[in-house]
C-alpha cells in the first residue's frame, strides 16, 4: 500500500526549483542526473520531497529515505494509473443518455 495518493510521475512533475535545489544539495546531483544514472537514488529523491513538503527537515528527510529500503522507497507512490479513453472519469460521464 502506498504513502500517498500521488504517482510518483505526478511528484516528479510537481518539482519547484526549490525542491531541485534541496535535491541537489542533499544528494549532490542535479535531478535530471539521478534520473538518467541513478534511479534508485532519483526515487529516493522523489519520497525526500514529500517527505519535506510534510514539515519534516531536509537533513531529517534524507536519512529517513536513506534508511527506507528499496522496496519502501518502490511501495511509497500510488502506481501509475492508465488512462481508458473509453471509460467514464466522472460520474455524469457513465450516464446513458443522451445530453439534452
Amino acid at each position: 500500500m502506498s504513502a500517498t495518493d500521488t504517482t510518483s510521475e505526478e511528484m516528479f512533475e510537481s518539482l519547484t526549483g526549490y525542491d531541485e535545489i534541496a535535491i541537489a544539495k542533499s544528494f549532490d546531483a542535479e535531478i535530471g542526473s539521478l534520473a538518467s544514472k541513478k534511479p534508485t537514488m532519483f526515487l529516493r529523491a522523489l519520497v525526500f520531497v514529500d517527505l519535506r513538503r510534510q514539515g519534516i527537515s531536509d537533513a531529517d528527510a534524507k536519512v529517513a529515505v536513506l534508511d527506507y529500503t528499496l522496496k519502501t522507497c518502490k511501495d511509497y507512490f500510488a502506481e501509475n494509473r492508465e488512462v481508458d479513453d473509453n471509460e467514464p472519469v466522472t460520474d455524469s460521464g457513465k450516464d446513458d443518455s443522451p445530453l439534452a
